[in-house]
């Protein structure tokens, strides 16, 4: 190909996971997969993650979203009458505003999605529309437009962070930060990514980051009753939420650190406590930060940030590894010669993109009671691989900056 030799990183990842789509799709027209089931496994509740929250956000049921992605919920609910939404999430997907509100939402996040990555990644043009023609048929990109998780806004918010963050122009760089906070407000744990900024010694921009995160979670809050009640609220529905998943040792479908604990516990009989729960997350977001705070190359500090938003909440779906992408991005862009712990990390990217896990593996099968998902297994082993490898990469910088210091002071 004209490209190899350019970035081979590149033509690896666009020949294997085109590849593997190109599988999938005969695996459909041949008949051999059902196109409804390649995902969740419901055809009747595709977008769950879409028409869900704006029935929440209409009728003022339980929810695990903070107040900002409630209010966009709220603003897209004001599209149906009272007859339409009172029936339910089924009925708001079954009616001629809902279908046309998805598709819109779906399209205009496509658009920005191109937008941005077009923006941010180096090389040709026909590379860059491979390489993202290549992400958008990737496993967990499939999977997360099928479920239209407020994941995907999200994501490009954190698109907008990278893009804007080192601009000349200080407007811009204020933009950034908005995204970023506004990512922070909307699912939280983005602001892991605020390690970027402690690594590079932005302080001033971590206080202002903290500003306008603050910001977007307590003012749209007042629309909801104000922040202690909101706030009150989102806590006994997490731990309701915990609760439910530490009663049936975890779910086959989830990628976190606690999840991944609690299935464990579970095949193992062993009790599950919350306070142990607890400390795993506590241990992976102390251990991951600490690895990407010292590490050498600024792809793996985002790699590192993006396996913390993906381990550490107790609720993490298989579509959560989209947050990875804009370390994936880094990597292969990456002017330095790779090393082989580069090669091994990208290696554990292909796994974590290829889309044939989607069909090729069990939908489900049950371990106990627990339905366990071919694809979430094969992915959550790659991701906790990373994880590892890079903090150990990450500890062995800082080991050796406290030396560097050491011998400095001697």
């Amino acid at each position: 190909m004209w490209f190899y030799k350019k970035n081979t990183m590149s033509f690896l990842f666009c020949a294997v996971v085109l590849s593997g789509a190109l599988v999938a799709a005969a695996g459909v027209l041949a008949g051999a997969v059902n196109p409804y089931y390649l995902f969740y496994g419901n055809k009747w509740d595709i977008g769950m993650d879409f028409f869900n929250p704006v029935y929440s956000a209409l009728s003022g049921t339980a929810t695990l979203y903070p107040p900002l992605p409630m209010a966009f919920y709220n603003a897209i609910g004001l599209c149906f009458p009272p007859e339409i939404w009172q029936g339910g999430a089924a009925a708001l997907r079954a009616s001629w505003q809902g279908t046309g509100l998805y598709v819109l939402y779906q399209i205009a996040g496509i658009c920005l999605f191109c937008a941005l990555v077009l923006g941010i990644k180096k090389g040709e043009k026909t590379e860059r529309a491979l390489f993202l023609t290549a992400v958008l048929f990737s496993a967990p990109f499939l999977f997360q437009f099928e479920r239209a998780n407020f994941i995907f806004p999200v994501l490009l918010l954190i698109l907008g962070f990278l893009r804007w963050k080192d601009s000349p122009r200080p407007w811009v760089r204020h933009l950034a930060l908005i995204c970023l906070a506004a990512a922070g407000a909307s699912k939280i744990y983005p602001l892991a990514l605020g390690v970027i900024l402690v690594r590079e010694k932005r302080w001033k921009d971590i206080l202002l980051l903290g500003v306008y995160t603050a910001a977007l979670l307590l003012l749209p809050s007042f629309l909801y009753g104000g922040p202690e009640a909101v706030y009150n609220r989102l806590w006994r529905n997490m731990q309701l939420h915990l609760n439910y998943l530490r009663r049936f040792g975890g779910f086959g479908y989830e990628v976190s650190a606690p999840n991944t604990f609690m299935l464990v516990s579970y095949w193992l009989g062993k009790p599950v406590s919350l306070a142990g729960i607890h400390a795993v997350s506590y241990s992976v977001l102390g251990v991951g930060a600490l690895a990407a705070w010292f590490s050498k190359k600024a792809w793996r500090a985002w790699a590192l940030a993006g396996c913390l938003m993906a381990l550490v909440p107790q609720m993490s779906g298989f579509y959560s590894l989209i947050l990875l992408f804009p370390a994936f991005v880094l990597l292969v862009d990456e002017a330095d010669r790779k090393s082989p712990l580069d090669w091994f990390c990208f290696a554990l990217f292909l796994i974590i993109w290829l889309p044939v896990w989607l069909f090729a593996l069990p939908k489900s099968w049950y371990a106990g009671n627990v339905a366990l998902f071919g694809e979430t297994l094969v992915c959550r082993f790659a991701v906790l691989v990373l994880f590892a490898v890079l903090c150990a990469a990450g500890l062995v910088d800082a080991a050796r900056r406290v030396l560097a210091w050491g011998c400095q002071k001697g």
